[in-house]
């Protein structure tokens, strides 16, 4: 099932800002660059052996990205991005699966950029040696809801 942007592309210094900020995370060495698994001629940032995390769409600048689902729902609520319809339910796509939109300005290449951050963060898993904090903010600072 196709879900991409239809109109609304990102102009092409967007683009280009877009492309560092995706290969910014190339240099980590528990990452990799490798074909996507969910669509097909596009290129992948993963960890290294394990699960997709991100792929760009280089010809608006669009990409998928998997976020925690706290996050994922951050970024639909802030209008960022939308659901997967099939996120959570087929193909292997996870709850957080979204498609963040393409940027309009350097500001937007920056936001994408703290959210392929928390989604990386979300990937990779704590070490032993440092648990993950408890935290009353989501990994893009926004506040959590705790059940009372």
């Amino acid at each position: 099932m196709p879900h991409k942007v239809l109109d609304q592309h990102a102009d092409a210094e967007s683009r280009a800002a877009l492309q560092e900020v995706f290969a910014g995370f190339e240099e980590r060495p528990e990452l990799e660059t490798r074909p996507s698994a969910h669509s097909r001629g596009r290129t992948a940032l993963a960890v290294r052996g394990g699960a997709e995390i991100a792929h760009l769409h280089p010809a608006d600048g669009s990409l998928h990205v998997s976020l925690a689902p706290l996050d994922a729902r951050v970024v639909v609520a802030r209008r960022w991005g939308e659901f997967h319809p099939l996120a959570g339910v087929a193909r292997g796509l996870p709850e957080g699966w979204v498609l963040l939109y393409p940027p309009r300005d350097p500001a937007a290449a920056r936001r994408i950029a703290a959210i392929l951050t928390a989604a990386v963060d979300h990937a990779i898993p704590p070490t032993p040696q440092t648990p993950e904090p408890d935290r009353d903010t989501t990994a893009l600072g926004f506040p959590t809801i705790r059940p009372t």
